[in-house]
């Protein structure tokens, strides 16, 4: 989905994947092109439009803004309740606040927390649903290499395997 750029006939193609970035590569290599001469108009009329195309661009990709901090009061509440009884034992409370924590973005470290205290009864298939639920955070590589330790050291390959296509790259990990 990205756009091919070739600044010269048997260049390496760019390929970029952000549409912001896209758009401000298009308007550079339009400038480059430009033969100076033929235009009257000024190189810092140029940069300002340019400048102008660039913030274009960038307003145009940043993804709705999140709801303010005093949006989240009640789940940010709500959600230190719920870190405060999984500390406690983690009973049925603790299932009725997470429940009520959808939406909230910090939910997954109490999901994470939850999957730490289980790693000794976890199957491969779970560990990987984790492993989906938290990409894109840094949990996801904290539990990974969390997990794999756990059954390395309990000496249970098959479920060490089963969540990785590939060597681990810390040399610890690798049997």
């Amino acid at each position: 989905m990205g756009l091919n750029l070739r600044s010269r006939e048997n260049a390496t193609p760019l390929r970029l994947k952000s549409g912001a970035f896209q758009l401000i590569l298009t308007g550079v290599v339009v400038v480059i092109r430009v033969n100076w001469s033929v235009f009257s108009v000024s190189s810092s009329t140029v940069i300002g439009a340019l400048l102008m195309l660039i913030t274009f661009a960038v307003k145009a990709s940043v993804p709705s803004a999140l709801p303010s901090a005093e949006a989240w009061s009640a789940e940010r509440a709500l959600f230190q309740r719920a870190k405060g009884e999984l500390a406690t034992g983690a009973g049925s409370r603790y299932q009725e606040m997470r429940a009520q924590l959808e939406e909230y973005p910090l939910r997954v470290d109490l999901d994470f927390a939850v999957k730490l205290g289980r790693l000794h009864h976890m199957k491969p298939g779970d560990a990987k649903a984790f492993l989906a639920h938290a990409r894109g955070t840094p949990l996801a590589n904290r539990f990974l290499v969390a997990y794999l330790r756990h059954k390395a050291q309990d000496g249970h390959w098959k479920s060490f395997l089963g969540v990785i296509d590939a060597p681990p790259e810390m040399p610890e990990l690798q049997c």
